[in-house]
């Protein structure tokens, strides 16, 4: 399966590639137009174009090891986010990141914002995809006895599940911020 992993890499550049296309042409125009723009936001050349085109990106190996699993996007999310704060704090990326008079140099540096962004915004997808894997999933069980349906068991199911993963969510975002 991880031969797929190229072909599953060039598949999801040209579904998202239009979001490419937006981030340029906002760039050229944002440019020509002179227009006002906070550079702390996403950086000098970066807009959330491209930031969500590079998370579908970054997200598309990981694929194999979700295979559709709630729990497995759920861990996979709160890994990332708990890392990402991790070097936020120890390694002092969030001194980089937030200063506003950094010298900037680099692609990276003049983007700094924009890039580092990506793995909070991963982590943010892989939530996402957790949370729409567990209620697909619930919706799907329940359909399959329909002489037993009971709307109300569902959308509890469906609550409790919700509850649930907020309550890991805020854990690892505890556990987050402790370091």
């Amino acid at each position: 399966e991880l031969k797929h992993i190229p072909m599953k890499i060039l598949l999801t550049i040209k579904k998202s590639s239009i979001l490419f296309v937006l981030g340029l042409l906002r760039l050229v125009l944002v440019s020509l137009t002179n227009y006002h723009f906070s550079h702390s936001e996403y950086g000098m050349h970066w807009n959330f174009f491209f930031t969500i085109f590079f998370v579908k990106l970054l997200a598309c190996p990981f694929d194999l090891f979700i295979r559709k699993s709630s729990l497995r996007s759920f861990l996979l999310s709160v890994s990332i986010g708990i890392l990402y704060q991790y070097f936020l704090s120890q390694h002092h990326y969030s001194q980089y990141l937030l200063d506003a008079q950094y010298n900037r140099v680099t692609f990276v540096d003049k983007n700094k914002e924009g890039i580092f962004s990506l793995f909070g915004y991963l982590a943010i997808y892989f939530a996402g995809e957790a949370v729409c894997y567990r209620l697909k999933y619930l919706v799907k069980q329940s359909r399959v006895n329909l002489e037993q349906f009971d709307g109300l068991k569902v959308a509890i199911k469906c609550v409790a599940s919700l509850a649930f993963m907020s309550a890991g969510y805020w854990i690892a975002m505890e556990i987050g911020r402790r370091f």
